[in-house]
């Protein structure tokens, strides 16, 4: 199913004064009109909308990623020993500073994967990164020269 970027303008009331914000938010749906319904249902659970003009909202079809079930199928994340979560990402993610970053920078290069923060939310590189990264996941199996150049929706 595609995944949409939905960016919608509002006001709303906060302290009896009247505030601008943008909402933005990732939603997958067969459609753009679908995905503006369902950010508008978001925006609605977190804020009292005052005033919404729906011709300002864009909304912008967000590149096919892979799965990151389908990575899994491929590959075998290691649990993170210093990690107390037995699954989730939370369970197999190494962070980006201190003893964690050591075990990561001390393992073979094509087994690391970096985790990134984008605007399309979380995504899964090859390599060690830098640049917006998250934290890291090492795989038991070395990936391969084709996925240098894709990322795996987390």
């Amino acid at each position: 199913m595609p995944s949409y970027k939905v960016y919608i303008p509002f006001t709303y009331s906060y302290g009896g004064e009247i505030v601008e914000e943008q909402f933005n938010t990732l939603v997958e749906s067969d459609n753009e009109s679908d995905a503006t319904k369902k950010a508008l249902e978001e925006l609605s659970e977190e804020y009292v909308v005052k005033n919404l003009d729906s011709r300002l909202i864009e909304v912008e079809l967000c590149p096919d990623f892979t799965s990151f079930e389908k990575w899994e199928e491929k590959y075998t994340a290691l649990k993170n020993p210093k990690s107390d979560d037995d699954e989730g990402l939370s369970a197999i993610m190494f962070e980006t500073y201190g003893e964690e970053l050591e075990t990561v920078r001390n393992h073979e290069p094509n087994k690391i994967w970096t985790v990134r923060d984008t605007e399309y939310g979380l995504l899964l590189t090859a390599g060690f990164g830098l640049i917006d990264r998250f934290g890291f996941i090492i795989s038991e199996q070395s990936y391969e020269e084709a996925d240098l150049d894709k990322a795996y929706r987390m």
